[in-house]
């Protein structure tokens, strides 16, 4: 089975007989914004399925090292709660909260 393809020409003859578009140019337009966007997503993919390996390899560390992880996630929450309020604090450009 074939699936149905567009064929980017500007021959008369193609166009008549009904192979090529007529204005293979908007198509082409159109096909370039679709690149971008699977551009786009394909580099978010790729942040998502890094993360995860990342995850996948921190759990293996903590099961083969369980006392180092647990000293790891104690610094980690200690730091973070000594930190909370610089960390929560908000960045001057953020849009307020509207509250009714």
């Amino acid at each position: 089975m074939l699936a149905p393809v567009v064929l980017l020409a500007a021959d008369r003859d193609l166009i008549g007989q009904g192979v090529a578009v007529p204005n293979w140019e908007a198509v082409r337009g159109v096909l370039g914004r679709i690149g971008r966007a699977e551009a786009g997503m394909e580099g978010s993919t790729s942040t998502i399925v890094a993360a995860g390996y990342g995850l996948a390899g921190a759990v293996r560390l903590a099961r083969a090292h369980p006392v180092s992880a647990g000293v790891a996630v104690a610094a980690a929450s200690t730091y973070a709660y000594l930190n909370r309020s610089r960390l929560l604090e908000r960045h001057p450009c953020e849009a307020r909260p509207v509250r009714h």
